[in-house]
């Protein structure tokens, strides 16, 4: 009997490679703007009169509903 897991060689079409390079920017983008924020943290506690913890708070929130909603 043959193996139902059995190796695949067939090539990716066009849609799924452009399905993969789209997720891979959407990690690219996710990842970069969460670096943004982390830099800005002390800009952004000075103008909106806050403190570290709130601004983390907003950040993690940020990401993870941009995560969320990208997929």
């Amino acid at each position: 009997m043959k193996d139902k897991m059995t190796k695949s060689n067939t090539p990716l079409n066009k849609d799924q490679i452009l399905g993969l390079v789209a997720l891979g920017l959407a990690i690219f983008l996710i990842g970069n703007d969460f670096t943004a924020f982390s830099v800005a943290i002390p800009a952004m506690e000075k103008e909106f009169n806050s403190n570290i913890t709130t601004a983390q708070w907003v950040i993690n929130g940020y990401t993870l509903l941009f995560g969320v909603l990208i997929i």
